[in-house]
Parts: C-alpha cells; structure tokens; sequence
C-alpha cells in the first residue's frame, strides 16, 4: 500500500482543516495509507499562507524533506501558498504546486479512482490532542469581498463563493440526526454569506434555526462592516442565545486606519452594537484581532488602540500581531512604513497589556461554552507540534459517524 504524508502549518483555520481533511478523506478512499511521519511515498503540504511565519514554517518542513529523500520528486504543495507566496516558494522548491480548483492535477499525479471534486468536505475534525470536538462544522462559503490592503489570502479564495441554502440545509439537518447542538459557521468572510447567491448570512441562521432553534453556533471570522446592516437582527438572535461565539475581526479601532486597512467599518457603531449583543447574552463569547504597526499608524492611533485592550469590556480575547508587509497586496505598496524595531515594539506592548488581563477575562467566560470552543478552536496552544520547526503531519484529521 503506498503511504501519503499530509503536513499543514495551520490548525486552526476551517477552510484548511477542512481541505486537508479532505485530502486525506481522498487519499483513504483510492488505496492509500495515511502516515505521521516522513516515511512516505508522497508528501502533501497543505499550506495557510498568511504572514510569513507560516511561510516558514513550510521551508522548515521542505528542508527536513530534502535530507529525508534529497529532492522534491515527490512533494506537492497545495493551500494558499502556491498563490500568496508563489515567488519565494519557487526559489527554493521545484516540486509541483497545485492551487485550489486544480485538483484534477493530483488525480492524475495518483491515478486516482475517486476524483478529488467527488470528496465530500468532512465536518467533523479531530483534535490533534485526542480530545472529542464537540462542534460539528458547516463551512459555507469560501472568497471574500477582495478588499482588505493588507490580505493575500483573497488572491488564493477569489470573490465570495457561497454554498447553496439547501446544501447547508441538509448537512445542519444530519449533524441535527446525529446529536449535535453545537455548530461551528466557518468561511474565509462568513458575514457576506450570500451575496452572490441573493441571501444573506441572517436570512440563513434563521432558516436553519426554523429547522431547529436549540442549535448553537459558533460563527468564524465576520466582518464588523456588515454587521451594522443587520443590527438589529443579530442583537435579537443574541437574545434568542443562538450565538455561543462570535469572531469578530476589526483589525485596529481607529476609523482612518480602519479605511487605509480597507476595511471600514464605523467602530464605535459595531462595538456599541457588540456591547448591545454582550449585554442581551452575557454568556456570548466574542474574539477580535488587531494589527498594530501598519503603514501610516502614528504613534497617536496606536496608543488609541491600545488604551482599548487595557480597557475593553466586552470583547473576551484578542488576537494580535503586527503588520506582516507581504508582496503582492497592496498594502506592499505603501510608502509610511513603521520601522521593524518600533512595529516589535508596539506588538510587544499590546501583548504584555493584553497578558495582564487575559486569565481574568478567560475566568468570567461561560466555563461549559468556552470548553466546547476549545475542543476545536484554539487546538494549537495545546497540541504538540510534530516537529520542533512547528509543523503537523495530518492523520486521522475527521470523523464520519454513522446514524444512530
């Protein structure tokens, strides 16, 4: 039997776990063995490529493949990466790269008998802790509005896709059949669900709440700016306690970074909106992310922004990073870069005001909804890397219960 061994650099993306998945759903199902090592016939990088840390991450992993086998013959790459950092992956990797929608490339690579398009996505994901996830995943769509300066992952995903209402009907309705009350939204921009489809992503959870409305959900990356539309909606769905977690994405606080970030979104609008929604669900978990140090940010907008994690109420966690300038987005382009010492620097102080008050919010959060977002979120503070160079071989990465 020939064996495949898939290594990603991301386990908390659920566009990526679930492509991953799978891959290896697809390996197993045309005679393959799926292996957690670098003793295999074939190696399969399924790549996040977002910021450079990632990016490094698969170097890592194509160095330890070259001393295990002395060339790239039989690695693939798949993911973002092939697209978001296509020129740095080629000068140093000369295997095959197969962008998302070309799969019909690894069928014919393997001879497959099942093709990649007849795999079906699986929606549950195991822990790589072997700890049970309790959350059952619908993604429902993929793409986002292409707008944001800063992102290059929109030139791997396009222009929002999304599932049809039917479909997602019908995999609600058999994670319904088989127990579940927890469900997990997932979706490169899940709060333009619909666009292209002439829906929207409230006309969708109340669709499948009439289906049933003791289902709680647990909704990934939305962005602030179509929220207000909505507003009202969302508050009383709050108050219906159908929101166990919200990951609400703003970036910075200040409305002119915000715009030069393209991505506005009338802050203290959404945030009073959010506030609204904390206060009608106090149990609501809710995560943001902040970019400190993007161009142009002066000292002013940055010490707006983090006198706001020093103070925030209402948001339970923050993810924080500082700006990664990667070619090929926009952003790349601008000419008001902030230093590498002072972005460190702001990063730093922004984490440190963030330590300090991190285990006091974690303690008020509702204990029995935090522990079901931890059986799938946040996996990777918890999960040993496979390698000290911080990758993941990804084996026995789904679950497909069967009926009861």
């Amino acid at each position: 039997m020939k064996t495949v061994s898939i290594i990603s650099n991301n386990l908390e993306c659920d566009e990526l776990v679930g492509y991953f998945a799978r891959l290896e759903k697809y390996f197993i199902l045309n005679g393959w063995q799926s292996v957690k090592n670098l003793d295999a016939d074939l190696y399969v990088i399924v790549a996040c490529g977002a910021v450079d840390f990632v990016h490094d991450r698969v170097k890592n992993a194509l160095n330890d493949i070259s001393l295990k086998k002395g060339n790239f013959n039989s690695t693939v790459i798949m993911g973002c990466q092939p697209v978001t950092y296509e020129g740095k992956l080629k000068s140093i990797f000369d295997g095959k790269m197969i962008n998302y929608g070309q799969e019909s490339m690894l069928d014919e690579l393997i001879g497959a008998e099942y093709t990649f398009e007849s795999v079906s996505i699986p929606n549950i994901f195991n822990s790589p802790v072997n700890r049970k996830n309790e959350l059952f995943t619908i993604i429902i769509s993929t793409g986002c509005m292409m707008k944001c300066t800063y992102c290059v992952i929109k030139k791997a995903h396009g222009y929002i896709t999304s599932k049809p209402v039917d479909e997602i009907c019908e995999e609600f309705k058999h994670a319904v059949r088989l127990g579940y009350k927890n469900i997990a939204i997932g979706g490169t921009d899940t709060s333009v669900y619909g666009h292209d489809i002439n829906t929207n992503f409230i006309a969708l959870i109340k669709k499948l709440r009439a289906i049933d409305s003791t289902v709680k959900f647990y909704v990934d990356n939305l962005h602030p700016h179509n929220l207000l539309k909505y507003r009202d909606d969302f508050i009383e769905l709050a108050g219906q306690n159908a929101f166990s977690y919200l990951h609400i994405a703003f970036q910075h606080i200040d409305d002119v970074m915000l715009d030069r970030m393209g991505r506005t979104a009338h802050f203290e609008q959404v945030y009073a909106m959010i506030g609204e929604m904390k206060k009608v669900c106090p149990k609501l978990i809710l995560f943001t992310d902040f970019i400190c140090a993007f161009p142009g940010e002066t000292e002013e907008q940055y010490e707006k922004l983090l006198d706001f994690v020093k103070k925030d109420t209402i948001f339970d966690y923050y993810y924080i990073h500082d700006y990664c300038d990667i070619d090929g987005a926009v952003s790349y382009n601008y000419t008001d870069k902030i230093s590498d010492d002072v972005k460190t620097e702001r990063c730093q102080k922004l984490m440190i005001a963030f330590e300090r008050r991190k285990d006091e919010k974690i303690s008020l959060l509702d204990p029995e909804a935090y522990r079901i977002f931890k059986s799938r979120y946040d996996v990777e503070s918890e999960a040993d890397k496979d390698n000290p160079q911080g990758y993941y071989f990804c084996k026995n990465t789904y679950l497909e219960p069967a009926l009861v």
